[in-house]
């Protein structure tokens, strides 16, 4: 493993200015990616799993809370698209042992796997996708994304969500509206039953700029890559690949080899697991949230109530949450219906979810733009958790029995 100095001992009083200095930033990857791998007799099979993976970034997070002297200072969680169910099991988890954090921050979120590919929470992002492939023909054409997307999900919500209900009878007039706003003929959409995420929105993605003979990505609707030829039969998502990951996977390898052997002066003698196919097929969705009311499954995991028990009973947990409007994977308005149904009433911690959606994709940070705002609104945000900034709360006592670790740290 890389080389690294330990932090120096931190107090609240050392830094009254900033929260950002006196954070430790470290990575951890589920065992059997990156660089990691199970110790004999354990086996990464072990460890590939919902509770599984979080257990196990528990106990480090406690050993490393130990090691370092860190019991004192702010503690952060950021997770990206599968990382944000699991962090939020993770915060539970912590939770129940006595650690609590100060904040998490939650970049793509797929919260609930039940509505994956639901129509209503998806339609903006693909009418954000046709706004910017300039297929949108409302009248006049929209000229403010945000505006436009407040626009969208209250069609989706109403007009839209009722004209699905009754097909095979068809509203003509919901029929031409949602044409104008996601750029697909109406007779098309017609043979689509009224719903352009057929097919994971892989149909549309495929169908916008067909007559281009290039298809959009799924991480990021604003890239394209050609269609036709032997690209079309393993790009882009036919074949498992997506132009935006194309395009960025080369410079992220390098990238991240410049890092470790120029900056970090490491030299591995084993590879680099960046995606670990293996972990994915076996990997153990099972999971039951804190109420005992959900019970997941690859097809069912439901984390979103895993994080409302964390709020709920932390009163001083913020919640950041960053979405890209471009992303048809992790759609925003998905997210923050996610969110308005998560089973979450105290008005307290509601007011302590901030939402954030970027003209960005999948991975924000790519976008020059959406990274400079995120990292202003991150600023912003950590600074937020400051203990003389947060409001006195009344800590909430659990009905239950708080359980405590008997693992010595």
């Amino acid at each position: 493993m890389p080389h690294f100095t330990p932090p120096a001992p931190y107090s609240l009083e050392d830094n009254p200015n900033s929260l950002l200095d006196l954070t430790d930033l470290v990575f951890i990857d589920p065992v059997g990616t990156g660089y990691s791998a199970a110790i004999a007799p354990g086996k990464n099979g072990d460890f590939w799993g919902v509770d599984e993976d979080a257990r196990s970034i528990k106990q480090f997070i406690k050993r490393y809370l130990t090691a370092f002297n860190r019991w004192n200072s702010p503690k952060f969680l950021f997770g990206e698209s599968y990382g944000t169910p699991r962090t939020c099991v993770l915060t539970w988890l912590l939770h129940e042992d006595g650690v609590d954090l100060n904040g998490i921050v939650l970049q793509s979120s797929i919260l609930d796997y039940s509505q994956v590919g639901n129509t209503i929470g998806l339609l903006p992002t693909l009418a954000a996708d046709a706004w910017f492939h300039k297929k949108v023909t409302v009248s006049p054409p929209p000229t403010d994304l945000p505006t436009f997307m407040t626009t969208v999900e209250n069609f989706a919500l109403g007009p839209y969500a009722q004209a699905k209900a009754a097909y095979p009878q068809i509203d003509r007039e919901v029929l031409k509206t949602l044409s104008e706003i996601v750029g697909i003929p109406p007779e098309v959409l017609v043979y689509w039953q009224l719903d352009p995420a057929i097919g994971g929105a892989t149909v549309f993605l495929t169908s916008l700029l067909l007559s281009d003979g290039v298809a959009l990505g799924i991480y990021d609707g604003r890239v394209t890559a050609v269609d036709t030829g032997i690209a079309g039969s393993v790009d882009p998502n036919s074949g498992g690949n997506d132009p935006t990951i194309t395009a960025v996977g080369g410079v992220y390898t390098a990238m991240w080899n410049v890092y470790l052997n120029d900056e970090l002066k490491y030299t591995s003698t084993s590879p680099f697991v960046d995606l670990n196919d293996q972990a994915f097929l076996n990997w153990n969705f099972g999971h039951i949230d804190p109420t005992g009311a959900q019970k997941g499954g690859q097809a069912t995991l439901y984390t979103a109530g895993d994080l409302a028990a964390a709020m709920a009973l932390n009163p001083y947990l913020k919640v950041f949450s960053a979405n890209g409007y471009y992303d048809a994977v992790t759609p925003f308005f998905q997210t923050i219906l996610n969110f308005e149904s998560m089973p979450l009433v105290d008005s307290h911690a509601q007011g302590n979810l901030t939402v954030r959606n970027y003209p960005s994709g999948h991975m924000i940070y790519l976008d020059n733009d959406s990274r400079t705002a995120m990292k202003a609104d991150l600023a912003q945000f950590y600074q937020s958790t400051r203990p003389e900034l947060v409001e006195k709360a009344h800590l909430n006592r659990s009905r239950g029995v708080r359980r405590f670790s008997r693992t010595p740290y």
